[in-house]
C-alpha cells in the first residue's frame, strides 16, 4: 500500500470526529441525560471560545456536486475538495456539526436499525478539522479535555486506542506515547489492527486512527478486552445514541418504533435539503420501509410519517431551519410517494406476485413490478414461449435490469410457466465497477500542481476586476469591461510547470484577472491576452482550482515568459450575452416557484451564450403550457419593469431563513456569500446566492422566449430558453410558421400530406418557442386527423369492394384467403380489417393487409366450423413464419377471431424482391399470391442489412438532432443464423447508445482477421464488448456526426462485415496464387461453411441439414430451378448441389454423411472476387443458406394451403354425391 502522499496530507490536516448520539453523566449531576441540541452547543462553544476554532454550518445531506457520494455520509465531505486542494481552507481551525446519512456502500446503517440501541441511517457527526495548524498532540490534548474536564467523565471508564501496524503499515506509537503523556495508564492505550485504520476505498485518503471508547458499566479498566467487540457494554465513544443504552432482547414492535423514528428523521432532513426520491434509489427505499412498518405495525400509511417529520422539524428546527421552512414541501412529497407506493403494491397484486412471497417487503424488490410486466408483454408478442427456454444472457439481463435476485428471477419465470435456464446462483448479476483510473478534466491542474503553487506561497487569483463592467453605448449594444494589466506568474503546458511556452496550448495564471472563471452553471470568459500591442494568446476557457483562475490558451505568436506583463481583454459580446442568460436564470427560476408554488426545485443550471438551461425537480410531471405561459409571463414582466440587479454580501444564514431565497439543494455554501436580488414594484422577486456575472438592469435582458421542455426522469424536467436578439428572431420565425399552419387548415388535396410532413420536420430541427410548437402540433393534429378520417372512409369502401368481388368469384371455395390490393402501400392509416370480415358469413376468411409500416391480418373461422378449426390454431404457421406477433383482441376468444401484426422496419416495399420470391419459387398461384407478398415482404430482412437496428438508430440520432429528450432503450433483435443484437444504453445513460451482437462462432472469424475489419470500418465506435455478446458499437446522442446516416448503415451491415473477414481473406489468397489451407467456420449448430482458395477461383461450401424428407425433396427442386436460372447469366458464379454426401473440395474431411444432409458449392472465379465486385459477392453469398431454407417454409406454407382447399372441396363433392336417406314407415303395437 502506497503511503507517502497520504502521510503529507496527514501531516497537513488533522481532524477529529465526534457523534452527537450518546448520553453521558456529569460531574456533580446523578446521571442526568443530555440532550442531542445540548452535546452539539457544548462541543462546538468548547472548540469556538477556547481553543479559536471557527464554526461552520452542516453542509446539505445531498452532495448533488459530488457525484461520488449518494449522501453525505462522514464530516469530512464538507471538505473533500480542500483535501485533494481543489479549492482553498476555509479557517485554520473549523469546528463542525454535519449531518449524516449511511444506508449504502462501506458505511451502511440501514439493515441494523432498530435491532439495536447504536445504528441510525441519520446522525450529526461532531468534529474539529486542523489544516496546516495543530496535529496529533493538540488533537488528543484537546478530546481528553473536554471529555474528562468539561463534560465531567470519569478517566477510568475510558479507553484509547491506536493503530498496532500491520505487513504494510508500521504501528503507530506516536498516538500510543501522546496517551500515556497525558495521563492514560498502560492498560488502558490498548493497539488494534485495521479497526483502528481508515479508508474510503481502494484508492484515496487513508491512515492510522485513534478512538476513544466508554466503559457504561463503570468497571474501572477490567473490561479492556470487550473494546473493538461490539459489545454494547464498551462502545466507541463518538458513536453513542441519544437515548439510554438498550441492552438485552428488542421485541418486534420496539423494533418498528425504532425504525419508523430513524426513517422518518433521515427522509425528512434528506428532503429538506432538496432531494427527490426519483434521484435516490436509497431514499425511496427508506420512506416505502417506513410506509410499509406504518400500514402493518400501527394502522397508518402517510399520515404518521407526516406527523413524524413534524416532529423531526420541532427537534431540529434550531441548528437545521431548512426544515422547518420546507415542511409543507416535505409532506407534499411524502404524499406523493405514498401514492406511487401504493400503485405499485397494486399493479404487484394485479400480476399476482404476492405467490413469490413479497409480500409486506416489496420495497426491498420494487424491480420485481417491472420484470413481471417486461416478461407478460414478450409473452404476447411470442418472444418468449412455454416451448422456448429463454436464454441464459436474457434472464440474467432481466435480474441486472430490475435488480432481482436469481431465486427469485427462478420463481417468477415459474410463475409465467416459462422454462428456467441451468443458472449458478454464485454468477453474478451485478454491473461491471472495476476500478477506474482518475483522470482530470480539460484545463485544471492535477492537486499536486495546486499543492506546488500554494507552497511556493503564490496567492490567489485577484479577480475581483471581473465584476467591474458598465453599459455600452447603446442599450442595444454590448457592456463595457475595462482591460487589465496583469503578470504571469505562473505556466504549465502538458500538465507540468514551465517557465515559458512558445507553441500550442498552455495553462497561464496571473496575479489578477477581469476573466470569470466556470462556476455556477456559468461558462468560463473568453478573450485575448496582448503584449506590445498584439495578441499573443487566445484564451479560450477560464476555469478556477484552488483559488486561482486557469486561462486555457492557444498561443498564437511569440515566446510567454512567467513574469511578463500582459493586457487582459476579454470578448465583451460573449460576456454580455452569458450574463444576460445568467440573469435570465434566475428570474426563470424565481418564476417557476411563484407558479408551480413550492412543488419544485432546482437541480442544475448551465449558462453559456447562447442559451441557457435549468433543470428543475418536480413532483407535477410536465408543466402545463399555461403554466409554461404564466411562467414566461412573470420573467418577460420583470424584463419590462426595468429594475437594477442589485448585489450584497451577506451571511448564508440570512439566506436560510430568508424564504424569498433560493438555495440550490446539495451546494455548499461559504458563510459569506455574494447575493444577486431582483424586485419588481408588482412584489416580484428573486434572490439567490450567485457568483456569477449579471445585467446592471433587467432590461438589458431585452427579451425571453422558452424554446423547449424536455422529460429526463418522472421528476426532472429541463427547460431551454432564450434572450436578447436572438429571442425575438426566433419568435418571428416561430409566428411564420404558425401562419403557415393556419393557411393549410381546412385544405384538401395529394400534397397536403407531405406538407404536413415538412412542417412537422421543421418542427424537429428548427428552435421555435414553446408555447407555439404546441400550438402547431396540436393544429397539425387536428388537420392530419380529419385528413385521414376522409381517406379512412374512401379506404374502407374500396375494400369492402374488392372483398364483395372475391366471394363473388371464389363461390365453391371452402375458405377466404386473400391480400387486399387496393390499399396503398405508403398509406398511414389504420386498416379496419373487421369491415371485410364480416362479410364472410358462411366459410372461414384470412385476410391480410400491407401498408409501409406493417403487415396485419385478421382471421375469422365460420361459427359452425369454429370447434374444429380454431383462428388461433390456424395462424399459428403464419405467425412463426412471419415473425410476427397474434393475439385476440381484447375481450374475445381466440378460438373465434385472431389478429396477427408485423411491423416492418423499412420505408418502402421492394416490389421487385417480392417478384423475385413469386418466380423462384414457381408452385405459388393466385390464391396465395397476397400470401407471398406478406412473405416477401418479410423476405426484406433476408437483405444484408438488419432494418430493425438502422431503423432503430435512425430514430434516435434523428431525435437527438432535433432536440428529443432521449429515452431508455432495451431492444433484442433475433437474425438468422443464432444471431443476436442487442441495442441499449451504456451504464443507464440515455445520451449513450451500445449496439452490441452475439455471435456463436465469432472466436472462428477472428482467426480469420474479423477484428482487423471491424476496426477498420467502425473505428472510434468499437467500445468494450458489452458482457456475452462478441462485439459491442457505442454511439454518443450528444455528439451527432454529420454523417451520422452512413454510421446507421454501417451499423446495419454489422453481421455482414464480421462474415465479411473470412472471405476477404481467402480473396486475397486467391490474388497471390492461394493457400493450401482451408477456413471451417461451424456458422450453425451441425452446419459449417468451408472456404479454400485456390490460384484461379475461390470455393465456398456450405453444409445445411434437413429436418425433414419434405425439406430434402423442396431443397433439391429449388436448387434445380436455380441452376436453370443461371444458365440465363453468363457471369453468374458454378453452383453445384451434392445430396449425402460431401462434395470433391471435402473429401477425407470430417464433413457429415447422411440422408439430411446436403452441401451446396459456389465456384467463384477473379470476376467475382477482385477488389471491384467483391462486396456484391460476400453480400449474396453469406445469405444464400437462408434463402434457401426460407423458400422452403414458404413453399411447404403454400402446399398445406392448396391440400386444405382441395380437401374443402373435395368433401363437398363427396356431400352432394351421398345418397339421400329413404324413408321408412315403421308400425306401433298399437
Amino acid at each position: 500500500m502506497k503511503t507517502s502522499g497520504i502521510l503529507i496530507l496527514l501531516k497537513k490536516t488533522c481532524a477529529n470526529h465526534w457523534n452527537h448520539r450518546w448520553m453521558v453523566p456529569r460531574r456533580g449531576h446523578n446521571s442526568s441525560s443530555w440532550s442531542s441540541c445540548m452535546v452539539r452547543e457544548e462541543f462546538q462553544q468548547y472548540f469556538e471560545e477556547h481553543h479559536q476554532h471557527h464554526r461552520m454550518r452542516s453542509s446539505p445531506v445531498v452532495p448533488w456536486n459530488d457525484p461520488t457520494l449518494a449522501f453525505t455520509n462522514a464530516g469530512m465531505n464538507q471538505f473533500k475538495k480542500v483535501l485533494l486542494g481543489e479549492e482553498p481552507r476555509p479557517h485554520p481551525r473549523v469546528v463542525n456539526s454535519q449531518k449524516c446519512i449511511r444506508v449504502g456502500g462501506k458505511h451502511n446503517d440501514l439493515e441494523d436499525v432498530g435491532t439495536d440501541s447504536t445504528h441510525q441511517t441519520f446522525f450529526e457527526m461532531l468534529g474539529t478539522w486542523s489544516f496546516g495548524d495543530y496535529f496529533k498532540p493538540e488533537a488528543c490534548n484537546m478530546a481528553w479535555d473536554f471529555l474528562t474536564n468539561r463534560l465531567g467523565l470519569r478517566p477510568e471508564d475510558l479507553y484509547c486506542t491506536y493503530f498496532a501496524g500491520d505487513e504494510n503499515v508500521s504501528p503507530d506509537l506516536e498516538t500510543r506515547e501522546i496517551w500515556h503523556n497525558l495521563g492514560v495508564p498502560e492498560e488502558r492505550v490498548l493497539g488494534f489492527g485495521r479497526e483502528n485504520f481508515w479508508d474510503m476505498g481502494f484508492v484515496g485518503p487513508c491512515g492510522p486512527c485513534s478512538e476513544i471508547h466508554y466503559d457504561h458499566e463503570h468497571q474501572g479498566g477490567r473490561v479492556k478486552h470487550l473494546v473493538n467487540t461490539g459489545h454494547p457494554s464498551v462502545v466507541e465513544l463518538w458513536n453513542l445514541m441519544s437515548g439510554k443504552p438498550g441492552y438485552g432482547k428488542v421485541d418486534k414492535l420496539d423494533v418498528s418504533y425504532r425504525i419508523i423514528a430513524d426513517h422518518a428523521r433521515m427522509a425528512t432532513v434528506a428532503l429538506a435539503d432538496g432531494m427527490f426520491p426519483e434521484h435516490s434509489q436509497k431514499l425511496r427505499f427508506v420512506i416505502r420501509r417506513a410506509l410499509e412498518i406504518s400500514q402493518r405495525d400501527f394502522g397508518h400509511s402517510c399520515g404518521l410519517l407526516q406527523r413524524l417529520s413534524e416532529g423531526v422539524a420541532e427537534t431540529l428546527g434550531d441548528p437545521y431551519p431548512e426544515i422547518p421552512l420546507n415542511l409543507q414541501r416535505i409532506h407534499n412529497i411524502l404524499s406523493y410517494e405514498a401514492e406511487l407506493y401504493e400503485n405499485m403494491k397494486r399493479r404487484a397484486r394485479d400480476h399476482g406476485l404476492d405467490r413469490l412471497g413479497i409480500e409486506g417487503r416489496l420495497f426491498q424488490v420494487p424491480g420485481v413490478v417491472g420484470a413481471s410486466e417486461e416478461i407478460d408483454r414478450k409473452k404476447r408478442m411470442g418472444i418468449y414461449s412455454i416451448s422456448t427456454e429463454i436464454p441464459k444472457e436474457e434472464v440474467l439481463r432481466i435480474g441486472r435490469s430490475y435488480s432481482l435476485s436469481i431465486p427469485l428471477l427462478k420463481g417468477l419465470l415459474e410463475m409465467k410457466k416459462l422454462p428456467f435456464p441451468l443458472i449458478n446462483e454464485s454468477e453474478s448479476l451485478e454491473a461491471d465497477n472495476s476500478l477506474e483510473v482518475a483522470s482530470f478534466p480539460l484545463g485544471l491542474l492535477s492537486p499536486d500542481c495546486i499543492s506546488l503553487l500554494e507552497s511556493d506561497g503564490l496567492p490567489a487569483t485577484d479577480d475581483a476586476a471581473k465584476y467591474h463592467y458598465h453599459p455600452g453605448a447603446s442599450r442595444d449594444s454590448h457592456y463595457r469591461v475595462p482591460a487589465v494589466r496583469a503578470k504571469v506568474v505562473a505556466l504549465f503546458a502538458n500538465g507540468q510547470r514551465v517557465q515559458s511556452v512558445e507553441t500550442g496550448e498552455a495553462i497561464v495564471i496571473t496575479d489578477r484577472t477581469n476573466f470569470y472563471a466556470e462556476s455556477g452553471g456559468q461558462v468560463g470568459d473568453q478573450g485575448f491576452m496582448y503584449a506590445k500591442g498584439e495578441p499573443h494568446l487566445r484564451v479560450r476557457d477560464t476555469k478556477k482550482q484552488g483559488g486561482y483562475c486557469l486561462h486555457v490558451c492557444d498561443v498564437l505568436k511569440e515566446l510567454i515568459r512567467v513574469g511578463e506583463e500582459l493586457l487582459l481583454c476579454i470578448d465583451e459580446e460573449f460576456r454580455t450575452d452569458c450574463a444576460r442568460n445568467h440573469s435570465a436564470t434566475h428570474l426563470l427560476n424565481a418564476a417557476l416557484r411563484q407558479v408551480l408554488q413550492g412543488t419544485v426545485g432546482q437541480h442544475s443550471s448551465r449558462v453559456d451564450r447562447d442559451h441557457l438551461h435549468l433543470g428543475i425537480l418536480t413532483m407535477k410531471g410536465s408543466l402545463s403550457v399555461r403554466q409554461i405561459h404564466a411562467v414566461t409571463d412573470l420573467v418577460r414582466k420583470a424584463i419590462e419593469s426595468d429594475v437594477p440587479v442589485k448585489t450584497k454580501t451577506t451571511k448564508i444564514m440570512e439566506c436560510v431563513l430568508d424564504p424569498r431565497a433560493t438555495l440550490v439543494p446539495g451546494e455548499v455554501y461559504p458563510d459569506d456569500v455574494r447575493l444577486v436580488s431582483m424586485e419588481t414594484p408588482d412584489d416580484f422577486s428573486s434572490k439567490e446566492p450567485c457568483c456569477g456575472t449579471h445585467v446592471i438592469c433587467t432590461g438589458d435582458i431585452q427579451h425571453f422566449l422558452i424554446v423547449s421542455q424536455k422529460a429526463v426522469t418522472s421528476s426532472l424536467r429541463t427547460l431551454k430558453a432564450v434572450t436578447g436578439s436572438e429571442a425575438v428572431c426566433i419568435l418571428e420565425k416561430g409566428q411564420k410558421l404558425l401562419d403557415e399552419v393556419k393557411r393549410i387548415s381546412g385544405s384538401v388535396g395529394e400534397g397536403l400530406e407531405q406538407l404536413i410532413k415538412q412542417i412537422r420536420k421543421r418542427l424537429l430541427s428548427e428552435l421555435v418557442p414553446y408555447e407555439m410548437r404546441i400550438e402547431i402540433e396540436d393544429k397539425l393534429d387536428a388537420i392530419e386527423k380529419e385528413f385521414i378520417s376522409q381517406r379512412k372512409d374512401y379506404l374502407v369502401q374500396k375494400m369492402k369492394e374488392e372483398m364483395l368481388g372475391v366471394l363473388s368469384r371464389n363461390k365453391d371455395l371452402g375458405f377466404v384467403v386473400h391480400m387486399l390490393e387496393c390499399i396503398p402501400k405508403a398509406t398511414d392509416v389504420s386498416i379496419p380489417l373487421i369491415k371485410v370480415t364480416r362479410l364472410c358469413k358462411d366459410r372461414p376468411i384470412l385476410i391480410f393487409g400491407l401498408t409501409h409500416k406493417a403487415l396485419v391480418a385478421r382471421s375469422l373461422p365460420f361459427q359452425a366450423e369454429s370447434k374444429k378449426l380454431s383462428a388461433e390454431k390456424w395462424c399459428e404457421d403464419i405467425v412463426r413464419l412471419l415473425d410476427a406477433s397474434g393475439s385476440a383482441p381484447k375481450g374475445q376468444d381466440p378460438q373465434l377471431v385472431f389478429n396477427i401484426r408485423k411491423e416492418l422496419t423499412h420505408d418502402e416495399l421492394s416490389d421487385q424482391l417480392i417478384e423475385e420470391a413469386v418466380v423462384s419459387s414457381r408452385a405459388l398461384l393466385s390464391l396465395l399470391v397476397g400470401l407471398f407478398r406478406a412473405c416477401g415482404c418479410v423476405m426484406i430482412l433476408l437483405e444484408v442489412n438488419n432494418r430493425i437496428v438502422e431503423d432503430t438508430l435512425a430514430v434516435k440520432f434523428k431525435n437527438a438532432l432535433a432536440g428529443v429528450k432521449p429515452e431508455s432503450i432495451d431492444v433484442t433483435v433475433a437474425d438468422f443464423d443464432g444471431v443476436l443484437f442487442h441495442i441499449s444504453n451504456v451504464d443507464g445513460d440515455k445520451t449513450k447508445v451500445r449496439l452490441s451482437i452475439s455471435l456463436k462462432f465469432y472466436k472462428e472469424l477472428q482467426e480469420h482477421g474479423a477484428d482487423n475489419l471491424l476496426r477498420r470500418e467502425y473505428g472510434s465506435l468499437i467500445t468494450t464488448p458489452e458482457d456475452g455478446y462478441n462485439v459491442s458499437l457505442k454511439f454518443d446522442l450528444e455528439k451527432v456526426p454529420n454523417n451520422w446516416e452512413e454510421l446507421v448503415k454501417k451499423a446495419g451491415m454489422l453481421k455482414r462485415n464480421c462474415f465479411a473477414s473470412v472471405f476477404e481473406k481467402y480473396f486475397e489468397y486467391q490474388e497471390k496464387g492461394g493457400i493450401n489451407n482451408r477456413a471451417v467456420i461451424h456458422y450453425r449448430e451441425e452446419e459449417t461453411m468451408y472456404v479454400e482458395a485456390k490460384a484461379d477461383r475461390v470455393t465456398v461450401v456450405f453444409s445445411t441439414i434437413f429436418r425433414d424428407d419434405d425439406d430434402v425433396v423442396i431443397g433439391k427442386v429449388f436448387m434445380q430451378e436455380f441452376k436453370e436460372g443461371r444458365r440465363a447469366s453468363h457471369t453468374a458464379p458454378q453452383v453445384l448441389f451434392s445430396h449425402r454426401e460431401p462434395p470433391l473440395e471435402l473429401q477425407h474431411t470430417d464433413a457429415k454423411v447422411g440422408d439430411n444432409i446436403g452441401y451446396i458449392t459456389f465456384v467463384l472465379f477473379p470476376r467475382h472476387t477482385n477488389p471491384a465486385t467483391r462486396d456484391n459477392t460476400i453480400n449474396l453469398i453469406h445469405m444464400f443458406r437462408d434463402y434457401l431454407h426460407y423458400h422452403i417454409k414458404c413453399s411447404k406454407a403454400y402446399i398445406h394451403s392448396r391440400m386444405r382447399a382441395k380437401t374443402a372441396a373435395f368433401l363437398k363433392v363427396l356431400n352432394r354425391a351421398r345418397p339421400e336417406p329413404k324413408n321408412v314407415e315403421r308400425k306401433t303395437i298399437t
